[in-house]
């Protein structure tokens, strides 16, 4: 089974098993058609944030944290390997295929850490907008905390 965490914090993986999804509206087109790599902020908070990865036109969404311990992956390199695109964890060099979440044991410096898995999202873009399928409201910049 693989692993499923937040830098070791699996409670908002747990919690998202529960939630009820829909799409939601992360912003315009505008504001991330330039960008490799994006930091998504989450209503529900910092653990619960997305890395989103535009390749040649095409949208990923996953956790923004890695699962082995707790880097950003939207500040991370996107690496060509094979046929696919992955997303190198600056931290500890932790490789993930972006459509996929699964770290790739062929660039995984540690062979123990090809069992880790980020969870992906469905991406959709619909009148030059970009929206997810998550169970919180997101935003290109940070929700105010009361």
């Amino acid at each position: 089974m693989a692993a499923h965490s937040s830098g070791g914090d699996s409670s908002a993986y747990n919690a998202r098993k529960k939630a009820s999804f829909s799409w939601r509206k992360v912003g315009h087109l505008d504001s991330v058609k330039d960008r490799k790599c994006i930091h998504v902020f989450a209503k529900y908070g910092r653990k619960w944030d997305l890395a989103v990865f535009s390749v040649d036109g095409t949208y990923y969404a996953m956790d923004a944290w890695c699962s082995h311990q707790g880097g950003p992956l939207y500040m991370g390199d996107i690496e060509d390997i094979g046929e696919e695109r992955h997303v190198a964890c600056p931290w500890h060099g932790t490789v993930y295929n972006i459509k996929t979440g699964r770290a790739t044991a062929e660039s995984t410096r540690d062979k123990s850490l090809e069992c880790l898995q980020q969870e992906t999202f469905e991406v959709k873009v619909q009148k030059e907008k970009l929206y997810i399928k998550y169970c919180c409201d997101l935003s290109l910049t940070p929700f105010k905390r009361k």
